[in-house]
């Protein structure tokens, strides 16, 4: 694409904010997108952990069919935003506690484990498997946390690309705009009968050198 009726100055700033753009918002979305997958993983630890705690915590109590004593251990989880809904099921009596927070809209959105729940009856008896305990985390949290982190990362990598874009608007003006102006202002004046007119040489850069092989 070829823009020929604009200035160099103007080129180099579109071409500017186009890479910083680029590369600033590529990486962005690398970061948001690699903490959003760190986040799930660890959310996916933390229901294994639930319900491996919950399936040794659970044996005594299930073996001895004593609803109160699970609702009251599943229930001290439920401060938890993340957690949406523990169980606990016997073997023979089928469901015996059910605690359920909010859900959310999407079940998809959700992470579930399962663990068996092995008691033993005496000291050395191998123990057998009498119920099973169910956790249910949500990933509407975690997920609301990174739309909130991929929100202020946005507005950070606006905020340096037009910081980084004024502060170069300024520099390429006094650094390339000005001395072009200079040496076409000079040369309008040669074409237009003014053989002594001269350009000043402000640099020693390839503008200066340029305006001074003009001058002579």
């Amino acid at each position: 694409m070829t823009l020929p009726n604009v200035g160099l100055h103007t080129k180099l700033m579109v071409a500017l904010a186009l890479l910083v753009a680029l590369v600033a918002g590529g990486s962005a979305h690398v970061v948001i997108e690699y903490e959003r997958q760190l986040r799930l993983l660890e959310l996916e630890e933390r229901a294994v952990r639930i319900a491996e705690v919950y399936s040794r915590a659970l044996a005594q109590p299930l073996w001895g069919l004593d609803r109160h004593a699970i609702e009251d251990q599943l229930t001290a989880r439920f401060p938890d935003r993340e957690i949406v809904e523990i169980s606990a099921t016997a073997i023979d009596h089928g469901p015996l506690v059910v605690v359920a927070g909010t859900r959310g809209t999407d079940p998809t959105g959700e992470i579930v484990r399962v663990r068996p729940i092995r008691y033993a009856s005496a000291p050395g008896a191998p123990a057998r498997t009498i119920g099973e305990v169910r956790v249910v985390l949500t990933r509407a949290v975690a997920e609301r946390s990174i739309a909130s982190a991929r929100r202020a990362i946005t507005a950070i990598t606006i905020g340096v690309v037009a910081t980084l874009y004024a502060a170069t608007y300024l520099l390429l003006k006094r650094l390339v705009r000005r001395p072009i102006n200079r040496l076409e202002e000079m040369v309008d004046r040669i074409a237009g009968g003014d053989l002594d007119a001269r350009c000043p040489v402000a640099s020693g850069d390839e503008l200066g050198r340029l305006a001074g092989r003009v001058n002579i």
